[in-house]
């Protein structure tokens, strides 16, 4: 029988829920912290997960939360972990991770305890991480003198060591990001792409900026994981719209890689546009969730792409789709080599947020926040 989570949590739970995500939000890291994320070819790394919660079509609190882990570059599955769960935590706008993260969290826990050779160094996360409308301006308490922002060897909240910061909009030539070295993104219409050349200087400007607290900052703050967010559709935050204007900036992204920069009202660099496969006609929408730079993300999403989504997304939703039918006992999925039709094809498990399928339910279509 279909279930209905709450409708609404009472005024004590919001408060309760905007106190931890403002505690969290504090913890967020948005500069690479580990040595293969700083490496051309991502040399070092050789695990990349992939999370996703999938609903019962027509039920919003029954459904199968998933993890799978990936080697990389191969990009073949080595670990999968799905569990059906009772989501009954209401959906709230801005707050959807308080409604499926801890089962995401339970099941990398599962893995820690059962494989921990099997760990992912990463985890990719249908949802954004910084772009996101639960914003709020933080600010950089003084620096010691020996340490600079983003310098080597320094870690965030301990003596010593600086607060995370997430990058914001310099000087009209380019876009400053915190690290040991700056870049600028550098993207214009004619050449959507990533350059790191340019070098920007630490500013007072610079020291705070709005920026928000999606599902995969939540999610790499509570599993001390690097994390990336990867949107399919744009969540119109700061300004960002889905107009005319931003409709021929993805008309022009040409080649498989091409990208650029969404830049919000306050000047913020919320994330990257990316096309991340040269037969995709719809973007992906890329954000730093935890323990990463922008720049290695969208390198990241772009290397884990067979098709549109990243593989280990994508494979995190075929079988979390696939555990629901054996489950609940309907047919199973189509043959091997169907792939790309078959969540068309199969029998209907609620689609998510920004799938090729109608919007069904379990989640608003505003969800993956």
């Amino acid at each position: 029988m279909a279930r209905e989570a709450v409708a609404w949590p009472p005024e004590e739970t919001l408060s309760l829920w905007k106190r931890e995500q403002a505690r969290l939000k504090a913890l967020v890291v948005d500069r690479d912290t580990e040595a293969w994320q700083r490496d051309a070819a991502f040399s070092g790394l050789q695990r990349v997960g992939g999370v996703d919660v999938s609903f019962v079509k027509g039920d919003s609190v029954s459904a199968c939360a998933s993890l799978v882990v990936l080697s990389y570059p191969e990009l073949e599955v080595v670990y999968e972990d799905c569990c059906m769960v009772s989501l009954t935590a209401p959906y709230v706008s801005g707050f959807l991770a308080f409604r499926e993260v801890p089962f995401l969290v339970d099941a990398v826990r599962r893995l820690q305890e059962k494989e921990p050779r099997l760990v992912p160094q990463v985890l990719l996360v249908d949802g954004n991480g910084v772009l996101h409308h639960r914003g709020g301006r933080r600010h950089l308490p003084p620096q010691p003198d020996n340490c600079e922002i983003g310098a080597e060897g320094c870690v965030p909240g301990q003596a010593g060591s600086p607060s995370p910061v997430f990058p914001v909009l310099s000087p009209p030539t380019g876009l400053c990001l915190p690290g040991k070295i700056r870049r600028v993104l550098v993207c214009s219409l004619s050449t959507p792409s990533l350059d790191y050349l340019a070098h920007c200087p630490t500013s007072p400007a610079s020291l705070s900026a709005p920026a928000g607290f999606g599902v995969a900052c939540h999610l790499g703050v509570l599993t001390d994981l690097p994390c990336v967010g990867v949107a399919k559709k744009l969540l119109q935050v700061d300004g960002l719209e889905n107009d005319a204007q931003h409709k021929e900036k993805i008309r022009l992204l040409r080649a498989g890689g091409d990208s650029f920069p969404l830049i919000g009202g306050s000047g913020t660099v919320l994330g990257m546009v990316l096309k991340s496969h040269k037969h995709s006609s719809k973007p992906l929408y890329v954000s730093v969730g935890h323990k990463i730079s922008l720049e290695a993300a969208v390198r990241l999403t772009r290397g884990c792409c067979r098709f549109r989504i990243p593989e280990p997304v994508r494979q995190a939703d075929i079988r979390s789709r696939d555990y629901i039918r054996r489950t609940l006992g309907v047919p199973g999925p189509p043959a091997p080599g169907q792939e790309r039709s078959q969540k068309v094809q199969r029998p209907k498990v609620c689609p998510q947020e920004g799938s090729e399928e109608p919007e069904g339910e379990g989640r608003p279509p505003e969800a993956h926040s």
